[in-house]
């Protein structure tokens, strides 16, 4: 007698779709929040774990000392531009005077000149002739005197403008800073440091806070050999963590 049998079609199950992989997170790239000068920093509401924007005030410093300085540089500045003004006004009378000198010294060599003359011919004693030449002599001098002058009032006009330029700098980057003690975040990401303290001093350069962008963590995972085919055929991989929460 012949056994009964049932005929149905094959189909393909899988056991199980999840494997275990021992892996790790790895924190990418962070900025630092520093400070801009040595002064008492006051950080904000802002907590260790807090999501922050770009442009977020992190925390502020004390800004009294380098308005200070601003202040100063711009005393400077206004001190410097009146000894400019002062010396172009004195470089123009001292341009008015050289025509006078200039003048002055024709004449009396013209004078000194045609008492030479006067002399050759026996008209005039000598001692007039050599009289009216260190007269003319002495004019000289003081013309190149007034020169000279003039030569030191234009060097002295330009060591002015160089400091005057130098002092705008420094204005321009004193204001820059003063803006800058408000501390910015300047990506937007999580915050995974902040210094311990809520009011505190804080010297240039030192760290306040690190920001972490969110998007630039790693994962580096163990992943078997037998496994890898697997993972070269598919384009997304997903996980969950020892927590549950899917990465």
């Amino acid at each position: 007698r012949a056994s009964r049998v049932e005929v149905a079609e094959i189909n393909t199950r899988v056991l199980a779709d999840l494997a275990d992989i021992q892996g790790r997170v790895i924190e990418g790239p962070w900025y630092t929040v520093t400070a801009i000068t040595d002064a008492i920093t006051n950080i904000g509401a802002v907590r260790l774990g807090d999501l922050v924007n770009s442009g977020d005030v992190i925390a502020t410093q004390d800004s009294a000392k380098l308005e200070l300085q601003l202040k100063k540089a711009r005393a400077k500045l206004l001190e410097t531009e009146l000894r400019l003004a002062d010396s172009e006004a004195e470089l123009q009378a001292e341009a008015e005077l050289l025509d006078v000198y200039k003048a002055q010294a024709a004449l009396l060599a013209g004078k000194a000149k045609r008492a030479e003359g006067l002399v050759a011919n026996n008209a005039l004693a000598a001692d007039a002739a050599e009289m009216a030449f260190n007269t003319s002599m002495t004019a000289n001098i003081s013309l190149l005197t007034r020169q000279s002058s003039m030569a030191r009032i234009k060097a002295q006009q330009k060591i002015f403008r160089v400091t005057i330029d130098q002092v705008k700098t420094e204005i321009t980057q004193l204001l820059t800073d003063i803006k800058a003690t408000k501390l910015r975040a300047e990506i937007d990401g999580q915050v995974t440091f902040i210094a311990d303290y809520r009011r505190g001093f804080a010297r240039e350069g030192e760290v306040v806070a690190k920001i972490t962008d969110l998007n630039s963590y790693e994962i580096e995972a163990e992943i078997p050999a037998k496994y890898i085919s697997f993972i070269e055929n598919t384009k997304i991989v997903s996980a969950y963590s020892l927590d549950g929460n899917q990465i």
